[in-house]
């Protein structure tokens, strides 16, 4: 239940929050990309050890 102002600053700081949640992990996602190298390190791989 809203409770007035408060409760209006509340739901606008959740739909914040989760977007960003969302923004983050949509970034986290996506290659990075340096013209200039031949390397792509993707953030699902970057970690992984060769061989495991």
């Amino acid at each position: 239940m809203l409770n007035g102002a408060e409760g209006l600053s509340q739901v606008a700081a959740g739909l914040v929050s989760q977007g960003v949640a969302i923004f983050d992990a949509l970034r986290g996602g996506t290659l990075d990309y340096d013209e200039d190298s031949e390397n792509v390190v993707s953030p699902l791989t970057s970690g992984a050890k060769e061989g495991a």
